[in-house]
């Protein structure tokens, strides 16, 4: 698999049934998540999109399951957050960001950890790595 392709997988794991089997596993107990600050870019239209505010809005205390220290999955479909080394915020990064950031053999590790995790969890996957 290429590079581009591991973290386009990881990327929708991250929005989908990665998400929902972190936050199931934390339901019943089996993984704890960690509070991290969050920084998310917002848009706001006004007056039928006429015009539109874009803004950074910062966030304490979103829960997410820690891949690594600078990686983690959030819950509720979060997605896929990656710490910005100058200030230690999360934030979601695209999928070109997500590659340029992580090593191969990383996204093979975070793959490898999502998949087992969701056949713990949710039971296996047809279309699973391993």
């Amino acid at each position: 698999m290429e590079h581009i392709e591991l973290a386009t997988r990881l990327h929708d794991l991250g929005r989908g049934v990665l998400s929902d089997a972190v936050t199931r596993a934390v339901n019943r107990g089996d993984l704890t998540v960690a509070p991290l600050p969050v920084r998310s870019a917002t848009r706001v239209h006004v007056g039928r999109g006429r015009r539109s505010v874009d803004a950074t809005v910062e966030t304490a205390g979103v829960n997410a399951w820690l891949l690594d220290d600078d990686t983690a999955v959030a819950l509720a479909r979060g997605g896929i957050l990656l710490r910005d080394p100058a200030d230690g915020v999360f934030s979601a990064p695209t999928i070109a960001r997500l590659a340029e950031a992580r090593e191969a053999a990383a996204l093979l590790g975070y793959l490898a950890d999502a998949d087992e995790l969701i056949a713990a969890v949710l039971g296996p996957r047809p279309d699973a790595t391993s």
